[in-house]
């Protein structure tokens, strides 16, 4: 059974290590939360966001909880009967509203951050032992217009795609060489819009930064 848990930040008192939570949002549900680990807002018995119906994550506008977990769902190919370890959560960064949401999903583990006020996403990463299969940008549309290949953000902007990124990075190595990918990471700030690849060749670790709009590798670098 899939678990989910809600943060609205509508209202949070710290009282000494104990932090509660008013989800005014989303109706009388108190959560608390102490240091020692994560918040459980459905202490009461697990609650279906979605049963109020389909959300809309095409709109443009303004996202709530519901709205940015269909969203990140739904770019990860994800199913909801196979979604574990759900949380939806506010929060403020860089003088914006955003909605992060994580989750696992075959063996990988999702991280979506998502801007409240029009649904884009502008942040997320996915690890595990090996994620060469793990998918993503389902959400975003194709670029009809483009000469080659590339993926429309939520703000218009076109990307070259994670796959034309994950080939890229494959180009720098030998054919015979067995590439495992244990971390991809996509950031888009508004200014630049990059991959960030962590990825073991044999036993040799390397981290590689794809710029996003053009393809160029921008850095490579091998942890010994």
């Amino acid at each position: 059974m899939t678990r989910k848990t809600i943060i609205p930040h509508r209202l949070t008192v710290l009282f000494g290590t104990a932090v509660v939570v008013a989800a005014l949002a989303a109706g009388p549900a108190l959560a608390q939360e102490t240091a020692g680990g994560p918040v459980d807002a459905t202490a009461g018995g697990p609650v279906d966001i979605t049963a109020g119906g389909p959300v809309d994550i095409t709109a443009g506008g303004p996202v709530d909880v519901t709205a940015a977990e269909q969203i990140a769902l739904t770019d990860a190919g994800a199913e909801d009967t196979g979604v574990d370890r759900l949380h939806v959560k506010q929060e403020h960064e860089d003088r914006e509203q955003v909605i992060e949401v994580d989750f696992t999903y075959e063996d990988c583990e999702y991280e979506y951050t998502i801007r409240e006020e029009d649904g884009v996403i502008l942040e997320w990463q996915v690890g595990g032992r090996n994620v060469n299969d793990a998918v993503t940008e389902l959400s975003l549309s194709v670029d009809e217009d483009a000469d080659e290949s590339s993926v429309l953000t939520g703000d218009g902007v076109a990307l070259i795609g994670l796959e034309a990124a994950k080939e890229a990075v494959l180009a720098d190595f030998d054919a015979a060489d067995e590439i495992t990918f244990t971390s991809i990471h996509f950031e888009n700030d508004g200014r630049y819009y990059e991959y960030e690849f962590e990825l073991y060749a044999g036993r040799a670790e390397y981290e590689y930064t794809v710029d996003a709009e053009s393809g160029e590798i921008v850095h490579s670098e091998r942890d010994d």
